[in-house]
């Protein structure tokens, strides 16, 4: 069973504008993990932060918000308990 390889860069869409934002390195690995707690993020078209609600992944049409409780669902307690907090 081959696994794919974790991918280092994804594109959102924020879904006010309907513009999309490229994102890698770091603030790919904060905005692509559930547990990050990330309340808000970068749109390049409308130049500022906007709550997470308001985008999707390009390539799955899903919410971000969606993917979060998606794969939250799927998190341990200790994974839970020693997730990362981030202020907004």
């Amino acid at each position: 069973m081959n696994a794919s390889p974790a991918p280092e860069s994804r594109t959102y869409r924020h879904v006010v504008c309907g513009e999309v934002t490229f994102v890698s390195g770091d603030s790919f690995e904060s905005i692509s993990d559930p547990l990050f707690d990330m309340q808000r993020t970068w749109c390049s078209y409308c130049n500022k932060m906007c709550p997470i609600a308001e985008y999707e992944w390009v390539d799955t049409g899903e919410k971000i918000t969606d993917y979060y409780k998606r794969h939250t669902a799927k998190a341990t307690r200790l994974e839970l308990l020693s997730a990362p907090v981030m202020s907004s």
